[in-house]
């Protein structure tokens, strides 16, 4: 374990709303190859099957590490909805090395309280793509999937993760030879086979200042008094500027650069956009985490989720028989399918297109 008295920290402050007269494009990127770590934002990252990655040749991709609960026999994951502080974990990775580095340092003074080092803590190790007698294979949980399996990175780093999470924990690498794969039948092809990695249900989501900004401004008009939110609070992929609703765009088509994508459906959100990804504890007042998702269900109309999308992707049935009810999801952005691979580059001027060019 190495300390760093110095370190720059990167800090997700709310962005400038952009101009929405602009052409549509792509003005963020961002990943994380751990699991409910802290996001890494990029310039330029590549879009495979199973996600986006650094490089093509990259073995670690989004999403492809993930730390569980060493005490639950699933092998359930450990969120930042549990522990925020998960939020402050900064992951760095050249070729098959890995850094983690936590910054205490950051951390509100509710969070210091507990936690019995201030420093900035490292630790760096290699990621093992195969099972042995030090990293057996673990089966674990993921959103409601169990048995995925997953490689154990060792003793090590567990014994290190656990003493920054305060329980004990390990780390698996998602094994590469079993995925979990999806197909899906969209417009102009018979299917396309999706590779999940640790991601909930699918490669890639995609979020634009358009819909956030509707968000931001029902909350300043509504709740003056509860904090804003900005793109990393939901953890999304791709951002997007300009004038593009992307929930408009749910059952046609993205170009964006050379890359086509599918978009799927509406993103449905959890609480873990409450938590504040700069102190590594939840923000609001307690119980802010629900009452933002209830702001979103109320939204569905102003941002563009209308009857053009099936019902089953924007409300949930309650109830049974005649007490069955009908209420909206908490929805903000969208999941989306690669339909082919290459580089996405941040700028890269983006497309809506009814159908894909019959070349490809």
């Amino acid at each position: 374990m190495t300390s760093h008295s110095e370190l720059s920290f990167r800090r997700y402050d709310l962005p400038p709303a952009p101009e929405t007269e602009q052409p549509a494009h792509l003005s963020g990127l961002m990943w994380s190859p751990l699991k409910s770590g802290r996001l890494i934002y990029a310039d330029r990252l590549y879009v495979g099957r199973d996600g986006i990655r650094p490089s093509q040749e990259s073995a670690v991709s989004d999403r492809s590490l993930m730390i569980i609960d060493a005490r639950h026999p699933d092998g359930k994951l450990v969120t930042q909805r549990e522990k925020a502080r998960l939020a402050l974990l900064e992951v760095n990775v050249k070729g098959n090395t890995v850094q983690l580095t936590f910054r205490a340092d950051q951390a509100a003074q509710k969070l210091r309280e507990k936690l019995s080092d201030h420093s900035v803590q490292s630790h760096t190790f290699e990621v093992q793509f195969a099972a042995d007698d030090q990293h057996p294979e673990r089966s674990t949980m993921v959103h409601t999937t169990k048995d995925v399996l997953g490689i154990d990175q060792g003793d090590e780093v567990a014994a290190w993760l656990s003493s920054i999470v305060g329980q004990e924990v390990r780390l698996v690498f998602q094994k590469p030879d079993a995925p979990r794969q999806r197909t899906e039948q969209i417009p102009d092809l018979t299917e396309v086979a999706t590779i999940l990695r640790f991601q909930d249900s699918f490669p890639l989501t995609a979020l634009s200042h358009t819909t956030l900004n509707i968000f931001n401004q029902r909350l300043a008009e509504t709740h003056p008094d509860w904090p804003q939110f900005a793109p990393i609070h939901f953890r999304m992929n791709l951002l997007i500027a300009g004038e593009l609703n992307e929930h408009l765009a749910v059952g046609k088509f993205l170009k964006i650069g050379e890359v086509y994508f599918y978009v799927y459906r509406p993103k449905e959100r959890c609480p873990m956009p409450a938590v504040d990804p700069d102190a590594g504890v939840m923000r609001g007042e307690v119980g802010f985490s629900g009452r933002y998702l209830t702001v979103l269900k109320e939204l569905h109309p102003e941002l563009g989720i209308t009857a053009d999308i099936p019902e089953e992707l924007r409300v949930r049935r309650l109830g049974k028989a005649e007490k069955e009810r009908l209420e909206p999801k908490p929805l903000l952005g969208v999941d989306m399918i690669p339909v082919n691979e290459g580089y996405l580059d941040v700028n890269a001027p983006i497309e809506v297109l009814d159908q894909l060019p019959a070349d490809l």
